[in-house]
C-alpha cells in the first residue's frame, strides 16, 4: 500500500503538532520538577532559622532567626502558588494533547475508511 502525499502531509502534520504538545508538557513538568526542589531548600532553610532561634542565648538573636524563618516560609507560600500554576499548565497541556491527538486520529482513520 503507498501512501498519498495528502497522508503523508497529514501524518508529518499529526508528528508535529504532537512534538509541540509534547515540548510544552515536558516544558511544565521540569518547571514543576525545579520548583518542588527549590521549595525543599527554601523549607529547609527555614527549618534550620527556627531550630537556631531555639538555640540563640539572647532574645534580640532569637527574634531576628525567627524573622529569618518567616521569610523564607513567605518564599515557600510564593513558590508554592508559583509551583501550583506550573502544575494546572502541565495537566492542561496533557489534557489538551490526548483531546487533540483523538480528534486528530479519528480523522484520519476516517480519512483511510474513504479510500
Amino acid at each position: 500500500m503507498t501512501k498519498s502525499y495528502d497522508d503523508m502531509r497529514e501524518a508529518m502534520e499529526l508528528q508535529e503538532v504532537s512534538l509541540g504538545r509534547a515540548g510544552s508538557t515536558l516544558f511544565f513538568a521540569a518547571q514543576v520538577r525545579n520548583d518542588g526542589k527549590r521549595l525543599e531548600q527554601i523549607v529547609g532553610k527555614a527549618k534550620s532559622d527556627f531550630s537556631s532561634a531555639q538555640r540563640a542565648k539572647t532574645m534580640e538573636d532569637k527574634i531576628d532567626k525567627m524573622a529569618d524563618g518567616m521569610t523564607e516560609i513567605s518564599n515557600a507560600i510564593f513558590l508554592q502558588r508559583k509551583m501550583i500554576g506550573h502544575l494546572t499548565g502541565l495537566g492542561l497541556s496533557t489534557a489538551l494533547t490526548s483531546e487533540k491527538s483523538d480528534k486528530q486520529m479519528k480523522q484520519l482513520l476516517k480519512g483511510r475508511g474513504r479510500r
